[in-house]
């Protein structure tokens, strides 16, 4: 067990590899963080101008 540890959230998997090759670059433990609900592609589409800035995890969202 590592010392160090690299955490994660991704919803599109380019933050997951960055962490993978960073973790294995400092030998560090690697935990995803899992949304919950799972991201949408409503969620990461960014160029949406009526997308909030603020994330909703009430159920009525």
């Amino acid at each position: 067990m590592s010392k160090q540890l690299v955490v994660y959230i991704s919803a599109t998997g380019t933050t997951r590899r960055v962490a993978q090759n960073l973790a294995k670059a400092i030998d560090a433990d690697l935990a995803e963080i899992v949304p919950a609900p799972p991201f949408t592609a409503q969620d990461i589409d960014w160029t949406d101008p009526d997308r909030s800035d603020e994330p909703c995890f009430a159920p009525a969202c």
